[in-house]
């Protein structure tokens, strides 16, 4: 019975350290600009592909391209325009 408490304590501690980083990353990633799609890469495997879009999105006139995270939904192609957050202190880490 003891184990089933620690287990559950672990999975609460360990939630509530994933929800203060996402927390946090909102916070920083408060700046929004629209972007659109330059190109994409596809993952190599058998399984689920992952695609992997690089984006482009101008802020104050200056014009930033940029590499998202490897993505298992959505529907991209060049020309596309999307939404961009990027962190209003640090302009070369972005969403």
């Amino acid at each position: 019975m003891i184990v089933f408490w620690i287990l559950g304590g672990i999975f609460i501690i360990v939630g509530f350290i994933m929800g203060v980083r996402k927390f946090i990353k909102t916070y920083q990633y408060r700046g929004k600009a629209e972007g659109v799609i330059l190109d994409y890469e596809s993952s190599t495997g058998t399984g689920k592909q992952s695609i992997r879009v690089r984006y482009q999105y101008v802020i104050s006139g200056v014009k930033y391209v940029a590499k998202s995270e490897w993505l298992n939904n959505g529907s991209f192609y060049p020309g596309k325009k999307c939404e961009v957050r990027y962190n209003t202190g640090n302009l070369k880490n972005h969403i």
